[in-house]
């Protein structure tokens, strides 16, 4: 190792050099890792550190050689300007609370070791296909499976979520399908069809990545009429926004298809305009409530609060046929009258409707009475043209719907993505809409080490960030509780990892911080007290390395996994219409003429079948690379690596490294 700096003579040039790993803080995992000139003493290099005195004060150092072969030796703090380290050597400075210069550390950490089976190297084309480490690594937290060793065998998948540092998904996409023990359906999900329904004190559909979504009703569907012509009128939430919407449909049919169709689409930001072919609360109560002239006037009331009341009248054919058979007009009358629900007020009279057609076909009249005051009010109807009993007349007249309208946006919250919809009312729909969807795309700030700027994305990074501090979140996380740039980090280092879902089912942060992290082979880690990862990466240089001389407490787990002959890879399949398939990934020798032991590993969030056989493969790989756990305890004072590192481990209780003790 060199580093370029001046030589004697005066030019640039390379001298040998020296590590230094060194944590400068007590209660933070800052670690500095760089080359310093050979030729000065533990005092100047802890000079270069520029720490605070009182930090000094507390600062254990040790030394090793470069391969870190040899037991690391303690230097007492009155050696320190006498001790030069020698070019290649390993220094390791770690400042620790408690009494410095060597003095019992009252603070103990327990650390887990995932173990290589067989050795600490991975095979060279596992490894390298895989992208695994090249020797154990420490991920951070306490694991205790002895009870269930006991001599059984346990899954692979049950293993790896409990064990793995960077764990599969638990088992979702079944329990959301069919609803689990806590009966949490996911609508996305929901095997026995997908639909827009209300949902009324529901949980809010958050669309991370990209994914087919069924929206819910924002508001009460309504249907007016429009001369001849009826049309539906609909409000859909699809979450919090901002997202993208594209290839809206109902049922199988492309939404361009349908004939009188007007929408309107608001992303989901603060600033987006009001909706306005939706502009009211509107609450529909239909009826066939037949007004004849014999049967006198018929009352009906509407609902509370109606600051407009809309009604439909509707005949089942209006024509009159003369001698000839021909179709002649045929007209009727009726009033119409209001007054408040309830009360000995005179009536009120709206007006009188005349209705004129020639034809055999349905004919709907409308009409719109503004109210003097918001409240429920009772609709009185009658038939002033007298009933008849001729073959040749068809006039018979219905009330079908009373419309009850406050003038109240139907959306009070900011920050959804609807859609609003009017749809003619033909024979093209089945009724009601109900199964209107559309595929979105998740816009979320993206980190560039600088600022945050919207982007549309699926990498599971920026999803995780978005759980902490969006929206959805009640208590939003500041970013100065972020670790950035190892989210950063994570998104550049593995850009073909996605992570697409519909969050519409009542969960936790943390059991969604996991399942994310899972989509990006990571795992939820915190680091001086802000939110981060940890990864399972390929790494070469150990951070440190552990002997019986700086740990205590050894403790060795091997966990007996039957592994299987191939894994049934389960993912959401967007060319299946976003239905759940799976894809089998076999193990080495195995292939579907001789397997025949299987296990399910369900991977939320994944949409693809390639990215679904990799993860399957990566994790087959971890299941039967790292069947054994060490656990060790060590004080604060030798420890300075961190969740994820890669770390050395000699021990004569699994008979692990060539030896250890001071280098002669």
């Amino acid at each position: 190792m060199t580093v370029d700096v001046l030589n004697g003579a005066g030019r640039p040039g390379p001298t040998p050099a020296l590590r230094l790993i060194a944590c400068p803080r007590p209660f933070s995992h800052l670690r500095i890792d760089r080359a310093v000139p050979v030729g000065g003493s533990i005092a100047d290099i802890m000079d270069s550190l520029g720490l605070d005195p009182i930090l000094v004060a507390h600062a254990h150092v040790r030394i090793t050689d470069g391969a870190m072969t040899a037991d690391p030796v303690m230097v007492p703090r009155d050696r320190w300007a006498c001790v030069k380290p020698k070019a290649g050597a390993v220094v390791t400075v770690r400042v620790a609370p408690g009494k410095g210069g060597g003095g019992k550390n009252p603070l103990r950490t327990i650390l887990t070791i995932a173990v290589v089976a067989a050795a600490f190297v991975l095979g060279p084309a596992v490894g390298a296909a895989m992208g695994l480490p090249t020797e154990a690594a420490v991920f951070g937290r306490t694991i205790n499976l002895a009870a269930a060793i006991g001599g059984a065998a346990i899954t692979l998948v049950g293993n790896l979520i409990v064990n793995a540092i960077a764990p599969p998904p638990r088992p979702k996409l079944a329990e959301l399908s069919i609803g689990g023990p806590q009966s949490r359906t996911s609508p996305t999900l929901a095997i026995t069809g997908t639909q827009n329904r209300a949902n009324r004190y529901g949980a809010v559909p958050r669309v991370y990545g990209r994914h087919r979504v069924f929206p819910t009703l924002a508001a009460h569907p309504h249907t007016e009429v429009e001369g001849d012509a009826q049309y539906l009128r609909m409000l859909f939430d699809f979450g919090y926004g901002p997202l993208e919407l594209s290839d809206l449909r109902i049922g199988a049919i492309p939404l361009d298809q349908f004939e009188g169709v007007e929408t309107e689409i608001r992303q989901g930001y603060d600033s987006d305009p009001p909706v306005t072919l939706y502009t009211d609360t509107i609450r529909e109560d239909r009826y066939a409530l037949k007004i004849t002239g014999d049967g006198g006037p018929e009352i009906l009331e509407t609902r509370d609060g109606a600051d407009e009341i809309i009604v439909d009248i509707t005949f089942r054919g209006l024509v009159r046929f003369d001698d000839g058979g021909n179709r002649q007009d045929r007209s009727v009358d009726i009033k119409v009258e209001y007054r408040l629900a309830g009360s000995s007020d005179p009536w009120i009279e709206h007006g009188t409707a005349t209705c004129t057609a020639a034809t055999e076909q349905v004919v709907r009249r409308g009409m719109r009475i503004v109210t003097p005051a918001s409240g429920r009010y009772e609709v009185r109807f009658t038939r002033l043209t007298a009933d008849n009993t001729s073959t040749r007349i068809r006039d018979d007249s219905f009330v079908s719907a009373i419309r009850t309208a406050q003038h109240m946006a139907p959306v009070k919250a900011t920050g959804r993505c609807l859609v609003a919809m009017r749809i003619k009312a033909t024979d093209q729909l089945n009724g009601v809409v109900d199964r209107f969807s559309a595929v979105t795309q998740a816009l979320l700030p993206v980190w560039d080490g600088a600022q945050w700027t919207e982007q549309a994305t699926r990498h599971p990074a920026w999803a995780y960030l978005d759980v902490l501090r969006g929206a959805a979140n009640r208590r939003p996380v500041a970013d100065e509780r972020l670790d950035l740039d190892a989210f950063k980090t994570w998104a550049e280092a593995t850009p073909a990892f996605t992570f697409d879902a519909v969050i519409d089912y009542p969960t936790t942060v943390f059991e969604l911080l996991r399942d994310i992290a899972a989509a990006g082979r990571a795992g939820f880690g915190m680091r001086d007290g802000r939110f981060s990862i940890v990864r399972d990466v390929a790494q070469t240089v150990p951070i440190q390395h552990f002997t019986p001389r700086n740990t205590m407490g050894f403790r060795g787990i091997k966990v007996f996994t039957r592994i299987p002959h191939g894994l049934k890879c389960r993912f959401v399949n967007p060319d299946r219409d976003w239905s759940q398939d799976e894809v089998i990934v076999y193990a080495d020798g195995y292939s579907e003429t001789n397997a025949s032991r299987f296990e399910t590993l369900e991977l939320f969030g994944c949409t693809s079948a390639d990215l679904a056989w990799k993860h399957g493969r990566y994790h087959l790989a971890v299941g039967k690379l790292r069947p054994e756990i060490y656990e060790i305890s060590v004080d604060i004072d030798h420890l300075v690596c961190t969740a994820g590192d890669l770390v050395k481990v000699s021990h004569d209780v699994p008979l692990r490294g060539g030896g250890w003790g001071p280098k002669s």
